[in-house]
């Protein structure tokens, strides 16, 4: 892949993640509230203080949660790269996005800044990169098998 493809392919992820972590964020924002059993708030209401308003706290954090989806999904390009192991690739990422994750975090009050959330939120958040990795991990075996399947139907056929 040439530079510019990699340039390329890394904005049209980051485009892509900027939208799935506006919708991600948000919605759940939104689950945490309605399920804190308080008033049903979109943001953490410290956020109006920083913002000066209701609507300032939802660009806020709306933009916030696109900007970490944003770093999420570019950064996967690094599942491009040919050289590194599978599992050293699957780290740097986890930590990218571990690392992208805490400070806006804290910004937006999602959690505070104590050992004890930021020990839940790391291992909640390891153990759903774990099973999302899993998945991606399957899938991939399933498609190499039927890909070797097809090539060994096609070498059959060639041989008779």
């Amino acid at each position: 892949m040439t530079d510019n493809n990699i340039v390329k392919r890394i904005i049209k992820l980051a485009a892509i993640g900027f939208l799935v972590g506006m919708a991600v964020g948000n919605l759940i924002a939104i689950i945490f509230s309605y399920f804190s059993g308080g008033e049903t708030l979109v943001f953490a209401p410290e956020l109006v203080e920083k913002t000066g308003s209701a609507a300032g706290a939802l660009a806020l954090q709306t933009f916030m949660s696109g900007l970490l989806g944003a770093i999420d999904f570019g950064s996967v390009i690094l599942y491009d790269l040919e050289r590194p192991p599978l599992t050293l690739v699957s780290i740097i990422h986890c930590t990218i996005c571990l690392a992208a994750y805490f400070p806006i975090a804290f910004y937006l009050h999602w959690i505070s800044p104590t050992a004890k959330d930021i020990g839940l939120m790391a291992c909640i958040m390891i153990a759903a990169y774990m099973v999302i990795w899993l998945i991606m991990y399957v899938r991939c075996r399933i498609e190499v098998r039927e890909m070797n399947e097809l090539l060994g139907a096609d070498m059959q056929a060639e041989k008779a």
